[in-house]
């Protein structure tokens, strides 16, 4: 390739030619390309270089749903690999993640991160679905790390709703850890990266998830509010029905009885899920009695 193998440029003249040949060729003659590319390290003494081809091509077939092809290259690449084996160790558990073969994801993972530390430079959703990965095998404190570093990676990157989705993968996992604070605080800021995108009935399901976490905790105030956000923001939704519901029990629990009757004349004039409806009828016998 005429530079150091390694170096930025030749990787990225190495990725320009491999991809084109990925999208235009397809996949045989693309890797029968980087494997021409290898062997040419190899006869060179730069065998030490090869992770980081591989981890080149690794990227580019995941980006184009290549997962499993993706995990077989680098599987052969690990065999012969004598230094750097964390950084095909780390591709390995994000092309794993990405098939869904999560158990196996994790197993690389921890082999990475225990050879490095940490993961380095994946792409921002690459740390996501290893999140998801270690968040399936219970490994929350690890799957929050990983979380937050898709969500700093790709913070000037994603789309409004990838944002929010990032944002709602934190505080999903802090609602499990306990820690219900941390995750209202990331739960709003979801519901303001999908309202600024326009995405109302995914912001109609945030709103949803603080008010029941409010509710919850008992800061029924708070809760009402946000009920209030969900039926506004998402009228006939199932967001809409639970909320109703959510919101009349608050104003059961407020003694606000004036209230509670006007919400519930409303609510079963509305489209409502049918348990949400039957308990919502329930409380109309309880507290009006007519």
């Amino acid at each position: 390739m005429g530079e150091h193998a390694s170096s930025p440029k030749a990787l990225a003249s190495f990725e320009y030619e491999f991809t084109d040949l990925l999208e235009s060729k397809g996949a045989e003659e693309a890797l029968a390309y980087a494997r021409a590319v290898a062997e040419g390290y190899r006869s060179s003494g730069l065998s030490s270089e090869l992770p980081a081809l591989w981890a080149t091509v690794a990227r580019a077939l995941r980006e184009r749903g290549y997962a499993y092809l993706a995990v077989e290259v680098l599987k052969e690449a690990l065999e012969e690999a004598e230094e750097d084996a964390w950084l095909l160790q780390q591709e390995l558990a994000a092309s794993l993640a990405q098939a869904g073969e999560e158990e196996e994801a994790v197993d690389y993972y921890a082999m990475a991160v225990s050879q490095r530390g940490r993961l380095v430079g994946l792409p921002p959703e690459d740390y996501s679905r290893i999140g998801a990965a270690l968040e399936s095998a219970g490994m929350l404190d690890e799957a929050l790390r990983e979380y937050k570093r898709s969500l700093a990676e790709g913070f000037y990157t994603l789309s409004e709703e990838e944002l929010a989705c990032r944002y709602m993968d934190i505080a999903r996992v802090l609602v499990s850890m306990g820690e219900d604070e941390e995750a209202l605080w990331n739960l709003e800021e979801a519901l303001g990266a999908l309202l600024k995108g326009g995405v109302y009935d995914r912001a109609a399901e945030v709103s949803l998830q603080m008010a029941t976490i409010l509710h919850r905790i008992g800061l029924l105030e708070d809760a009402e509010r946000f009920y209030k956000s969900t039926i506004r923001l998402s009228p006939g939704s199932q967001a809409s029905s639970r909320a109703y519901l959510g919101l009349a029990r608050v104003l059961a629990e407020l003694g606000r009885a004036g209230e509670l009757r006007s919400l519930l004349e409303e609510a079963l004039s509305a489209e409502l899920d049918e348990d949400d409806r039957r308990e919502l009828e329930a409380m109309w016998r309880r507290y009006v009695g007519v």
